[in-house]
Formats: structure tokens, C-alpha cells, sequence
């Protein structure tokens, strides 16, 4: 630091070391690095909050942001519960199976591929209301009772 900016009161405080954690749970990823206010988790892209300063964690075995960038390319972490992934795919099989059937009109495998995508969406609608509950809220049935989405 020169004299003339001692001289205008600045102060020039060392880096710190900071822990960072991934607000999304899924993810719960746990990482330091120096300098890193205002970056994402290098997981899965999602806002990270500092927790404390990496000399008074009490584990030595958190990652870096950059060894986790470099060594995470791509993370898959499923948005599907219980039995929604496997709905999915007996949907991909159930287009396969009606494709092998051939075509008795012009229009028949796109209606079916329609009505594939009725259903994807309607799983889809069930993960959107699980990650976002304010915004896309769960409605109750008939008799009251909430459908849980687990």
C-alpha cells in the first residue's frame, strides 16, 4: 500500500478464507475458497451462504471451490421422488411399444406422443409443486386431505 492511500484513512485487510454451503438440499454441498461472495454452488449452480471462516471449521476435509469445479463437471442430482422416475420411463416405453405397432392413421402416433406428454407433465407439475410450494401450492381433495408429494 502506498503512503498516499495510508494517508487518505483506506484500510487493506487480508483475504479470508470463507466456508461456503448450497442452500439447495438436495445438493448440501460444503466448500472454502478466498474471495468467493457472490458465486454459485460449482454442483449444481444454486446459491451458496458463507458459514464461517475456514480456519475455525472444525473439519480439514472441505474442498475447494476450484478443486470442485474442476473435478464436478456435471452432478446429476434427481428431481424425482419415490416412484416418479420409474413412471417416466414406462412412459418412454409404453411410446416405444405403440411406435413398433405402426401407424393405422396419419395422425396416430403424434396423439399418442401428446398424451405421453399429458402425463410427463402432470409429474413434472408434481416436482415444480415440491421445489416451489408458494408459488405452486398443493390443493386439497374432495374430503379435505392434502395429497402428500414426497
Amino acid at each position: 500500500m502506498s503512503w498516499a492511500n495510508m494517508s487518505k484513512g483506506w484500510v487493506v485487510e487480508k483475504m479470508k478464507d470463507i466456508v461456503y454451503k448450497c442452500l439447495n438440499e438436495k445438493c448440501d454441498t460444503i466448500f472454502h475458497g478466498i474471495n468467493k461472495d457472490g458465486i454459485c454452488c460449482p454442483v449444481c449452480e444454486n446459491p451458496v451462504v458463507p458459514i464461517m471462516e475456514f480456519k475455525y471449521y472444525c473439519s480439514n476435509d472441505v474442498p475447494t471451490y476450484n478443486d470442485l469445479k474442476q473435478s464436478i463437471r456435471t452432478v446429476h442430482i434427481s428431481p424425482y421422488r419415490g416412484t416418479e422416475e420409474e413412471i417416466m420411463n414406462h412412459l418412454i416405453d409404453a411410446f416405444n411399444l405403440f411406435a413398433k405397432l405402426g401407424q393405422t392413421h396419419p395422425s396416430s402416433l403424434s396423439d399418442f406422443v401428446n398424451g405421453i406428454h399429458k402425463c410427463q407433465d402432470a409429474i413434472i407439475c408434481r416436482i415444480v409443486q415440491r421445489d416451489y410450494p408458494e408459488q405452486f401450492p398443493i390443493k386439497c381433495l374432495k374430503d379435505g386431505a392434502k395429497h402428500e408429494i414426497s
